[in-house]
């Protein structure tokens, strides 16, 4: 068990990021092994969804000092 730690514990070193820079990485990403972020149910139609930010009037700062917008129903017209 010793080794096993003492291995785990050479790799954390190793991988992991610090003040002066970030941990080394792979290199190079491979796009073509990259999961699709989006979930597909065959059968199932696919809806394209507005982009309701461009339709938002609420800033940031009324939102972090504690006074939200009231609720408002989403509609895909």
């Amino acid at each position: 068990m010793d080794r096993l730690k003492h291995a785990m514990l050479e790799y954390h070193e190793r991988s992991k990021h610090r003040v002066g820079g970030y941990a080394p990485g792979p290199g190079k990403l491979d796009w073509a092994t990259q999961p699709y972020p989006f979930r597909v149910f065959h059968g199932a139609p696919r809806i394209d969804l507005p982009l309701a930010a461009d339709s938002l009037t609420t800033r940031y700062n009324e939102l972090r000092c504690g006074a939200l917008p009231p609720a408002r129903r989403f509609d895909l017209s």
